[in-house]
């Protein structure tokens, strides 16, 4: 069986980002963080880089240019169930650059990126399903389970680049 992270079709030399995005002090929005935190105790090739905030501003459009592949991950608020995770590329669209002093999204940020700096990058959103949204630290039991299935899914992807 394929891996769905095959998707990111990654080359031997690419430089990677992974970027996770989310609120730790609100309970499963902080999916995107833990999988940066899981992802530091692990050994990742030397041209991958991992990144966290509370959310994507204009600033993280540089810091996207400088690499071939981004992924940025997130909690998936939706109430459809699909799967433990998911991926889908960010296609960024002419004019499609909005933002507030507040937050962007993937997309705004990957079209000022090829706006301002002419780079494009390919990016990819991988959504990890979660249920809790209160204010309080620590992933719901849906999350948990959710994250322990997506980075099992990446390790074993990781294996297939070696």
């Amino acid at each position: 069986m394929e891996s769905p992270f095959e998707v990111l079709a990654i080359k031997t030399g690419e430089s990677i980002l992974i970027y996770g995005i989310g609120n730790v002090g609100r309970q499963d929005d902080g999916l995107g963080h833990r999988m940066i935190e899981n992802l530091e105790q692990k050994s990742l090739p030397k041209n991958w880089q991992l990144d966290a905030n509370y959310q994507l501003n204009a600033e993280v459009s540089l810091q996207i240019s400088g690499f071939d592949v981004i992924l940025f991950v997130d909690a998936d608020k939706s109430s459809e169930s699909k799967g433990p995770f998911w991926i889908q590329p960010i296609v960024a669209r002419a004019g499609q650059v909005e933002f507030s002093s507040h937050a962007m999204s993937a997309a705004s940020v990957v079209a000022l990126c090829e706006e301002l700096y002419h780079k494009k990058p390919r990016c990819y959103y991988l959504g990890i399903p979660g249920s809790e949204w209160e204010i309080g630290e620590g992933l719901g039991e849906l999350a948990e389970e959710n994250l322990r299935n997506t980075q099992v899914a990446f390790e074993k992807f990781l294996e297939t680049l070696v």
